[in-house]
């Protein structure tokens, strides 16, 4: 469902079945943004986000954990292994695609200051009511 909705508001979507393709596929498509579960097979959530931060190309890349956990715990492991963000999957969609966007444009900030970029795909207003 998500996927379908990402990719309807113009986003290119990448998926992974666990933790270690999702590493891979990281470093190797350098996607402008990552979403990430906390409870996935192979690794943790957290585990993937410190292993996505450890690395030089894919460090500034901001990633936001979607949980089904509102748990302060999960929370606070996300935060400490370098989430930008933590939501829980009730978000409505409208806003889910406000705080992507928000975080694309600060990660394509923090990127431009180092010389690089993103491979990034903006969205067009999207009324999710048709």
């Amino acid at each position: 469902m998500l996927t379908f909705v990402l990719a309807k508001a113009g986003y290119e979507v990448i998926t992974a079945d666990n933790g270690q393709q999702g590493l891979d596929k990281a470093k190797a498509w350098r996607p402008a943004l990552i979403l990430v579960d906390m409870m996935m097979p192979q690794m943790s959530g957290a585990e993937f986000i410190r292993r996505l931060r450890s690395d030089l190309v894919s460090r500034d890349v901001p990633i936001i954990v979607l949980s089904a956990y509102d748990d302060k715990a999960l929370i606070e492991e996300a935060r400490e292994a370098g989430a930008d963000g933590y939501l829980i999957k009730t978000i409505p969609i409208e806003e889910l695609l406000q705080v992507i966007d928000d975080h694309l444009k600060v990660g394509q900030t923090m990127l431009t200051q180092r010389g690089l970029s993103l491979n990034r795909h903006r969205r067009e207003q999207f009324d999710f009511r048709k």
